[in-house]
């Protein structure tokens, strides 16, 4: 069944003219559904450029454990210390590669997606959270980036939206968040 476009009432799509008005060969109406919900940027937290004090934390430690498992401060240490300084390396070394892949997990557990009418948060490998603001509803839209993130060109992305008090998306370490805020920026209101 569609609708006669002379009159509005039902009339059966196979019917040469409409039966109450006589319009011939009577056109569906195309009702207006929502536009096309297209992405527009979609990514994850950088990790080492993301979040830079922890990337220059790992550049020192792993060569300093390394330096002392081998034995180049050994004699300025005295006998001691030396084995404390291998026993720290060789825990450092053990420590490491666990906190690094659960360090890369976190950051692709959590995506952020930017759309033509909505923001997206997905967070979690295994239980999933999602948090989506429309466009419309935005209110807030808040970038910080510390001096090291401004160098890398990372930084933390907030939104908020009427409808809550506080900021509903937060991520820290995604890739130019300036032009993030800039797309949502755009579609504001809408």
């Amino acid at each position: 069944m569609i609708k006669c476009t002379e009159c509005g009432r039902e009339v059966s799509d196979r019917a040469p003219s409409c039966p109450h008005c006589g319009c011939p060969k009577p056109q569906a109406v195309q009702p207006q559904g929502p536009a096309q919900d297209t992405v527009l940027w979609r990514g994850n937290p950088l990790m080492f450029r993301g979040e830079p004090n922890k990337a220059f934390a790992l550049l020192i430690l792993v060569p300093l454990c390394v330096l002392l498992w081998a034995g180049a401060f050994d004699s300025a240490l005295g006998e001691d210390a030396e084995l404390g300084a291998k026993l720290l390396a060789v825990y450092a070394v053990l420590a490491l590669p666990p906190y690094v892949l659960l360090w890369f997990l976190k950051c692709k557990s959590k995506t952020l997606t930017i759309t033509s009418q909505r923001t997206i948060l997905r967070r979690g490998l295994l239980s999933k959270n999602t948090v989506e603001v429309r466009h419309v509803d935005v209110r807030v839209v808040n970038v910080a980036q510390d001096i090291l993130q401004r160098l890398f060109g990372t930084g933390r992305l907030s939104v908020g939206s009427a409808g809550h008090a506080g900021m509903e998306i937060s991520i820290t370490g995604i890739d130019k968040p300036d032009r993030a805020a800039a797309m949502i920026r755009e579609r504001q209101g809408r």
